[in-house]
């Protein structure tokens, strides 16, 4: 997904309303992953991010690598 996949955002948001969901789990890597954890915190829910491997490395190979712009909303995610 491309990080300006508005569509994708708005479905996704619309997805996570309906499930309500107390916490979630994830990844955080470049594209649905860090849309879904977006919205998830949104709602005031608990992320939890499982990460297979250090956080920059992590950015560098799962993240930055799709797109630079993902990066940033990587670290709000985690920062969350």
């Amino acid at each position: 997904l491309a990080a300006d996949d508005n569509v994708a955002r708005a479905a996704i948001v619309a997805a996570v309303k309906a499930i309500a969901p107390c916490e979630a789990y994830g990844a955080l890597a470049a594209g649905a992953d860090i849309l879904i954890a977006e919205a998830v915190l949104r709602t005031q829910a608990e992320l939890h991010a499982i990460l297979p491997s250090p956080p920059d490395r992590f950015r560098r190979h799962c993240v930055e690598v799709v797109d630079p712009a993902w990066g940033e909303r990587f670290d709000g995610c985690i920062e969350w």
